[in-house]
């Protein structure tokens, strides 16, 4: 489990707070004005609802940002809670592609023509950036931890 000063630390929690805040708003534009018709589709099927989400979670984190910026401690929590949220959406929207996946191996008479990237969402793909950032933060917290000096206890110093 992550050290709590980890992430107590701005110097830790606003980069990453900012860079999930625009992973989320940057994926979610084109989403809707595709949705409106201003863009061509792209390869993956657009989704209002999807964009909406994401928007919200953009949200979370801008409002992360904002507190950590002036030094609150509640930064973290808005952190965390957007994490939990695209984690939540994440897993919901691999449970309806693994359904979908399920019904198209059985060969059921609705999934004949389904394919992986109808249900393949924008939403999943930013999801990546969530975890590769937060394991990113985590595993360099956990190999820096090696390097610093040791009280007797064998406790690393903070």
């Amino acid at each position: 489990m992550a050290d709590a000063a980890l992430w107590e630390e701005v110097e830790t929690a606003l980069p990453l707070t900012v860079i999930l805040c625009l992973t989320y708003l940057v994926a979610s534009a084109p989403e809707l004005l595709q949705t409106v018709g201003v863009l061509d589709e792209g390869p993956l099927m657009p989704d209002v609802m999807d964009a909406i989400i994401m928007l919200v979670i953009a949200a979370v984190f801008a409002t992360g940002a904002k507190h950590l910026r002036r030094d609150d401690g509640a930064g973290v929590a808005f952190l965390m809670a957007g994490v939990v949220l695209a984690t939540i959406v994440f897993i919901l929207r691999g449970i309806v592609l693994l359904s979908n996946l399920l019904g198209a191996v059985l060969g059921l008479e609705g999934w004949l023509d389904w394919t992986v990237s109808q249900d393949l969402r924008v939403s999943m793909l930013a999801y990546a950036v969530v975890a590769i950032s937060v394991g990113g933060v985590l595993l360099a917290d956990r190999l820096g931890r090696g390097r610093r000096p040791q009280h007797e206890e064998g406790v690393s110093e903070r």
